[in-house]
């Protein structure tokens, strides 16, 4: 507390302020201990931490009483002075125990040397200690809070008794701080040519309460060092054992699987010898012959239909749909339990919702048509596309509308694509994208209505090259087959052929668990591609303060499943310094999409950058890479988010709407279907 609070009756507030600041606190040994320094251009402890006598709440304030009965007002006001005190002489020792060091700062003075604050501030942040400062100059209390901890701006010492509480409330906030080193490791992570130990520290001390910082921000929670520094001479590299045999590649018609091990045991060193033998072995499997593929509408769909009853479409028109194309339509699909499912919305002004995929009373074709021709085909003013657009997301295409994993989504819309009132309709570039890249969904515009009325530019807008357009109701059942044919497109990625590159951010300061869901979302993703030397290629990259290759497109005995996993396994996080997700992307222009590396002239590039988004110690000025990478070399640029603090600008200039954030790890886990498709789309 400094003396710069004045005298006479201010001064009386003081001390009554004090008092009742203190009754807030249970002072005892076992309890909270209390210190107090007074100071102006000197600093002085009137009883420490440990001093027992004084550690009683009564015994307290009648101390304080006493000495700011008696104390010298006036003199500057150095803050920088009592800070120092308080580091070396209250808080000396790191925390033994998991309690909330918390120091407050009263003082209504200027410091001349703010430059001094800095140091002493990051000691005692260092301490796990919780600084409040409350001063009528917010900056000066910035200065003195330092990162971590709170200001308070109090006009005058009546201000400060009103903003009491406030100051209680701040103790409760538990800012975590970190304990003791733990003892070095007792191996080193190499037996000679200079190898590393590992010492570890855990942010317990305290733990930090629920809205109260981490450690990240006083420094690593591992260090290291070096050790075996001399050098290995000659040693003969060494196998580890054989992985278990891959599964199949082919589930018939003859495939073969693969296993793999690695010259690493011990690793070769100087001039010694290789491993000698190879690293990998196949044999062949499933031999039997196959039979043919189901197309998606013999597996079954997910179809939502969606139907414009608006004015501009006739009610002739309407009933025509309803009564002579459906029927026929519907027994074209194989309407079951197990197979496709339909939803049914209509809209005009508003939307109308009829049924979804999960209601099973339509789960035959003779119900369903049933259903369809018992509707009304009146029609109404207004047509709201966008509203059925945006039932169809989230009444139908949702697990609570029935929409199932396994079978592929698609959205048949009817309409003469005239939106009416024109100038409230939501644009199609807010509608369809949640639909088509989120949902996955395939949508076909079906043009109907009157003779010449139908704006196809709108239903191309929909659908894109997926139109068709029935020109008079007593053609409407004659595009029947049509419509099934361009209904039953195979799922996006189907039949396509990548190079796919996986930007890794390994930084242990993501967090191991960050780290492992990480790991367990790639696996999952190289899962849905047919990775193989002939199909789609797979190079892996990781980064921190520099980037390489772990895994790169000319490296065939790489490109299978089981060996991708068993490099996976392999990965662990890197402490080097910074993280430089600008090396990253000018490394995977010059490395990895580059003929010399195996990338092939004909094949479509994709880069999934698995990243927070932070430049640390590195060019923040990203945007000639991402665009040599997306222009000149056309790659399909996609971002998925790790970590609790995200950079989303960076990922957005990297990747635009093809940015996935993740809010959770269960919600990264649930991304690799949805970031396979974005990967086959075409790139933006």
């Amino acid at each position: 507390m400094s003396k710069s609070y004045g005298e006479g009756a201010d001064w009386m507030k003081v001390k009554s302020f004090v008092e009742l600041f203190l009754n807030n606190y249970d002072i005892a040994l076992n309890k909270s201990r209390l210190g107090v320094i007074t100071y102006a251009n000197k600093a002085n402890i009137l009883f420490g931490l440990n001093d027992k006598e004084y550690q009683s709440g009564e015994v307290a304030k009648n101390t304080i009483d006493e000495a700011l009965t008696d104390i010298k007002l006036g003199g500057k006001t150095l803050t920088e002075k009592a800070l120092l005190k308080v580091h070396d002489q209250l808080f000396k020792k790191p925390p033994s125990d998991n309690k909330q060091r918390v120091l407050f700062v009263f003082t209504r003075g200027k410091t001349p040397n703010p430059d001094m604050y800095e140091d002493v501030v990051k000691s005692l942040e260092g301490k796990g200690v919780n600084i409040v400062a409350v001063s009528g100059d917010e900056e000066e209390s910035a200065k003195i809070a330092g990162k971590r901890g709170h200001v308070i701006v109090v006009k005058d010492i009546d201000d400060a008794l009103e903003k009491l509480p406030e100051m209680v409330d701040s103790t409760c906030l538990i800012h975590g701080g970190y304990a003791e080193w733990g003892e070095w490791g007792a191996d080193c992570s190499k037996t000679c040519g200079g190898g590393q130990q590992t010492r570890q520290r855990t942010c317990s001390n305290p733990v930090p309460s629920e809205s109260g910082n981490n450690c990240d921000d006083l420094g690593p929670a591992e260090s290291q060092r070096p050790c075996n520094i001399q050098p290995c001479g000659d040693i003969d590299g060494g196998y580890t054992k054989w992985t278990d045999w891959s599964v199949c590649s082919h589930t018939c018609g003859g495939g073969r699987k693969k296993r793999h091990r690695l010259c690493v045991n011990p690793p070769q060193q100087e001039n010694g010898k290789h491993c000698d033998g190879p690293d990998t072995q196949t044999k062949k499997c499933n031999k039997n012959r196959c039979k043919a593929l189901k197309a998606p509408c013999e597996e079954g769909l997910d179809l939502g239909i969606l139907i414009d009853q608006s004015l501009s479409v006739a009610t002739k028109n309407l009933e025509a749909l309803l009564k002579t194309f459906f029927p026929p339509y519907i027994k074209t699909l194989t309407i079951s339990k197990s197979k496709t499912h339909v939803g049914f919305v209509r809209f005009y002004k508003y939307s109308h919702f009829e049924f979804n995929f999960a209601d099973r009373r339509y789960y035959s074709s003779e119900a369903l048509i049933n259903k369809i021709e018992s509707l009304d085909a009146v029609t109404i003013y207004m047509t709201r596309i966008d509203r059925g657009l945006l039932s169809a997301r989230h009444e139908l295409f949702t697990k609570r509308g029935g929409d199932r994993r396994s079978r592929q989504n698609v959205l048949l819309v009817f309409t003469d694509g005239r939106p009416v009132p024109e100038a409230k309709v939501q644009p199609f570039n807010e509608t369809i994208p949640p639909l088509t890249d989120e949902k996955q969904v395939h949508i076909v515009a079906v043009g109907f209505g009157r003779k010449g009325r139908i704006n196809k530019p709108v239903l191309q807008e929909i659908a894109g090259d997926n139109v068709v357009i029935m020109r008079d109701a007593a053609s409407y059942p004659k595009h029947v087959n049509q419509i099934k044919r361009m209904v039953c497109t195979p799922r996006t990625c189907e039949g396509l052929t990548l190079d796919l590159a996986i930007v890794f951010d390994v930084s242990y300061r993501l967090g191991e668990q960050h780290f492992r869901f990480a790991k367990e979302f790639i696996d999952k993703l190289l899962r849905l591609y047919d990775v193989s030397p002939s199909g789609t290629r797979v190079s892996l990259v990781v980064f921190t303060g520099v980037a390489h290759s772990v895994i790169s497109f000319h490296q065939e005995d790489y490109q299978n499943r089981d060996a991708l996993e068993f490099v996976l396994n392999y990965l662990t996080p890197s402490f080097s310094m910074g993280k430089r997700l600008d090396r990253a992307l000018e490394y995977v222009n010059d490395n990895v999409f580059s003929l010399a590396r195996g990338d092939r002239p004909d094949v479509n590039n994709t880069a999934v950058f698995i990243t927070d988004g932070k430049i640390i110690n590195g060019n923040e000025d990203i945007s000639g890479l991402v665009t040599a990478l997306r222009d000149d070399k056309n790659v399909n640029m996609i971002t998925v988010s790790v970590g609790t603090k995200v950079r989303e600008e960076v990922l957005y200039e990297i990747a635009g709407p093809k940015m996935s954030l993740c809010t959770s790890y269960q919600d990264l886990l649930d991304k690799p279907e949805h970031i396979a498709d974005l990967a086959c789309a075409a790139p933006q």
